[in-house]
């Protein structure tokens, strides 16, 4: 299904979705409008815990992120939305 751009960034700005798609995330439970807690599954049937923050957030455009201090799994990444070519949507472009 073609999605704009402000459409695909409105569905990822809302981390709960990223479970739906995301197979090692278990659930991302927003805390604020730019801190969400994350449970994520690891090796050996495990799961790991940790805080994560927006550090960017420019709509129809890019989210970008970083695990708080402490984590248990240092982390930081950006996602960035682009009108595909030809009409055809929007490109995702996933950094970690």
């Amino acid at each position: 299904m073609r999605r704009s751009p402000d459409e695909v960034y409105a569905f990822w700005r809302d981390p709960a979705n990223l479970a739906r798609f995301m197979r090692h995330v278990e659930s991302a439970t927003p805390i604020d409008d730019r801190r969400a807690h994350w449970v994520m599954k690891a090796p050996g049937g495990k799961t790991v815990e940790f805080d994560a923050e927006i550090v960017d957030d420019r709509p129809g455009e890019l989210i970008s992120w970083q695990a708080l201090p402490g984590s248990p799994v240092p982390n930081a990444g950006m996602v960035r939305f682009t009108p595909a070519p030809g009409g055809r949507g929007t490109e995702v472009r996933l950094i970690l």
